[in-house]
């Protein structure tokens, strides 16, 4: 079985509407820039950016 033709059946196979999205930013929140890493700024930016933090420790 040729690679090739796996990947075009599978391509076939998987779920896609017209419109794909290919900016994965989109519609996320505008980035956060620490004046000082060791402090994060008050505001819902910065509680948003301390709970990924303590998810992905």
């Amino acid at each position: 079985m040729e690679p090739g033709r796996v990947r075009a059946a599978l391509a076939d196979l998987a779920p896609a509407g017209r419109d794909r999205v290919r900016d994965v930013a989109k519609g996320a929140p505008a980035p956060l820039w620490l004046a000082d890493p060791d402090r994060v700024p008050a505001g819902n930016a910065g509680q948003r950016l301390a709970a990924l933090d303590s998810l992905h420790r």
